[in-house]
């Protein structure tokens, strides 16, 4: 992966934009996948692999079933998502209950509060990749 120049400030911005169109794809998803939703969330929960969180998302993506907006979000999550999942978090707790949180809104079929949910979820991240830019930049100076 070639990572361009990023100012810390844009990062917020990109990651709100990730998080409105997965928010789209997401209310695609069939209630009835809330259930298995939910138990991938708990998993996450007590998960050592950060990978974990990235399987969280292909089984959300694979629910919308449709091959093109996978390959789409797939493009998204390995940039700066991936990265941040990866090699930044320290834990998986805030994005488990944030997960279920979803998996519950999807099984409840309260389509219009997946937005908010995506974008706590992805600001979140965002927050931890901003963090890092500026204790890199400070070891910088």
């Amino acid at each position: 992966m070639q990572v361009a120049h990023l100012e810390a400030d844009r990062v917020s911005h990109i990651f709100r934009v990730i998080a409105a169109m997965a928010a789209e794809m997401f209310s695609l998803i069939p209630s009835e996948v809330g259930d298995a939703l939910l138990i991938r969330a708990q998993a996450l929960a007590v998960a050592e692999d950060k990978s974990c969180e990235l399987e969280c998302h292909a089984m959300l993506i694979s629910y919308v079933n449709n091959r093109y907006l996978e390959k789409v979000y797939q493009q998204f999550l390995d940039g700066y998502v991936s990265y941040v999942i990866l090699h930044l978090k320290k834990d998986n707790q805030e994005s488990a209950q944030l997960f279920a949180e979803l998996a519950d809104v999807i099984r409840q079929g309260r389509r219009d509060e997946i937005g908010q949910v995506m974008q706590r979820y992805f600001l979140s991240l965002a927050e931890i990749m901003r963090q890092h830019m500026k204790d890199w930049e400070s070891a910088e100076a």
